[in-house]
């Protein structure tokens, strides 16, 4: 048997001070009676750095050494991925809010003109995929995690891999008209489509530079 395997049982609690004086007899039984109280609170100081240290080494044990695997699952992010591409057209749409057709061209893009790079854990289609459903959805990591069977920080990593990427298109894509403020382009100042939702008053103007200054 292990040294360590009492640490893994739950049904022997060490950790109860009350249970010290089984595990260490002799600490509060001496061959003459104690009289300093002092020494005793001093026994009882020392029993309790005892179990705070031993409480800190099996968490260290449990979370670095004798790790348990969270995302076990055989439906990994990759399968789940190709079942949406290789299924109905729909499927792609409501997942991704694109189109197959427009999602390849869209991770093509990104990696032949803007470097997008696939890792050793993640396919170039898998991070664009995890990065279109935060964006489509808002969902968060944790619902991620369990969708592509992967663990919050490659989520997060490849989410930010994805996103300065994307932030590349602002460059050649998306940019405004060159003449945005004559009037020129296909969304125009004081279009009267989207000003009532821009609209200011001046009362509000005035309190935002109160609010600054």
């Amino acid at each position: 048997m292990e040294p360590w395997r009492f640490l893994d049982s739950a049904e022997i609690d060490w950790w109860n001070i009350s249970n010290c004086s089984l595990i260490f007899p002799n600490i509060f039984v001496d061959e003459e009676p104690v009289e300093d109280e002092n020494h005793l609170r001093d026994d009882l100081e020392w029993l309790v750095m005892c179990q705070i240290t031993t409480r800190s080494i099996l968490t260290y044990y449990q979370n670095y050494v004798h790790k348990i695997p969270c995302r076990t699952s055989i439906r990994t992010g990759h399968r789940c991925l190709e079942e949406i591409l290789n299924g109905h057209e729909v499927r792609c749409y409501q997942a991704f809010r694109l189109s197959r057709s427009v999602f390849m061209d869209f991770c093509h893009e990104l990696a032949h003109k803007y470097g997008l790079r696939p890792t050793r854990g993640m396919s170039l289609y898998e991070e664009v995929g995890v990065f279109l459903v935060t964006c489509a959805h808002g969902v968060d990591n944790r619902l991620l995690q369990e969708l592509f069977n992967h663990s919050g920080e490659t989520i997060s990593r490849h989410f930010h891999r994805v996103l300065k990427v994307v932030g590349k298109l602002a460059d050649t894509i998306i940019t405004p008209h060159p003449e945005y403020n004559e009037g020129k382009g296909y969304h125009k100042p004081q279009h009267e489509r989207y000003m009532p939702f821009f609209k200011v008053s001046d009362f509000v103007l005035y309190s935002i530079y109160v609010l600054t200054f």
